[in-house]
């Protein structure tokens, strides 16, 4: 990682303002890596500010905006971003390598020089301008990554940012049961001595109570197949990318359920599909298959054009085989 971060150092330094902009619907690995690497360029002495996609009192819960609104960060939006951006302007995208998946496709063509880094596996799909890109599937989040990158430069940042990455790395690895290595106990253990607090981090991933009701009332929609995989169409109201894989992880709390995918219509018109495994089998394969991808053990695909019912018996078709 040493060549990487020095690669990301020396962007920094050549450039007079840096953007960092992640996925739409920023999640806490996208929000705390992207907090960390403000901090880092803040260091720099260089003008940052971090995209994001609307209003974040819209986008996060009332404990986190309370968290962040008393810290000094700049977030720039759709009608805002063009002022920030000059001639020697940076963008580095964080959490995401798909240009369908930023979000502000304007933002992108704005920007001449790109940095990116991710942690998923890498589509065919990927943003093929960059300066250069850094996408690593053994990390367990960016969270990791940006723990790791304060680390080498020996870098601090505030208990706050601390506490939203190590959220951060907990929710991508389902409470460290999924994509962790030694690694990601060491950039949690780092992020712990830089002041993450462990209370507010559950504060954090609290859910509204009607929201994880709609979600329990859902799951009762499964079926099993083969007393081990368990499969959840949902041809509902619209929902969000994050409500599937809430209810994905759910599925893998049962007793011999080996594989589990939820299927659902998303708010972008397309249908999605959440898909998690125990580790006996690699459900970024069968999301490959289907135009997706994600890890062995959590992957997804969004697919256009196709009902809830065709893209089920697709599924099942790729599961028999």
């Amino acid at each position: 990682m040493v060549d990487v971060f020095n690669k990301i150092t020396e962007a920094v330094k050549s450039h007079d303002k840096v953007i960092i902009m992640a996925h739409r619907h920023i999640d806490y690995d996208a929000l705390g890596s992207a907090l960390g690497l403000y901090e880092i360029v803040k260091s720099f002495n260089k003008e940052v500010a971090i995209y994001v996609d609307s209003d974040l009192k819209e986008m996060v819960n009332t404990k986190l905006f309370d968290l962040i609104a008393n810290l000094d960060i700049k977030f720039i939006y759709k009608n805002t971003y063009h002022k920030f951006i000059s001639d020697n302007t940076l963008l580095i995208i964080v959490d995401t390598h798909k240009e369908e998946m930023l979000a502000n496709h304007e933002l992108l063509n704005c920007v001449k020089n790109k940095v990116i880094i991710d942690h998923h596996i890498k589509s065919n799909e990927y943003i093929k301008d960059a300066l250069f890109s850094y996408i690593d599937s053994n990390l367990s989040s960016i969270n990791e990554f940006v723990a790791f990158y304060l680390k080498y430069l020996n870098k601090s940042v505030d208990s706050v940012i601390a506490t939203i990455m190590l959220t951060g790395i907990e929710l991508d690895t389902n409470d460290f049961h999924s994509k962790t290595t030694p690694n990601t106990f060491l950039a949690a253990s780092y992020l712990a001595t830089l002041g993450a607090n462990t209370y507010d981090t559950l504060e954090l991933m609290k859910e509204d109570k009607d929201a994880t009701i709609r979600r329990m009332n859902y799951l009762t929609r499964s079926y099993t197949i083969d007393d081990e995989i368990m499969i959840c169409p949902l041809d509902s109201e619209k929902l969000l990318p994050k409500d599937l894989a809430i209810i994905s992880d759910m599925q893998m709390s049962f007793t011999n359920i080996e594989l589990g995918f939820v299927i659902g219509n998303l708010i972008n018109g397309k249908v999605g599909i959440s898909a998690r495994s125990s580790g006996k089998y690699d459900v970024s394969k069968i999301m490959q298959a289907l135009g997706g991808g994600g890890h062995a053990t959590e992957a997804a695909v969004q697919i256009e054009g196709k009902s809830i019912k065709e893209v089920e018996k697709e599924l099942k078709s790729l599961l028999k085989r």
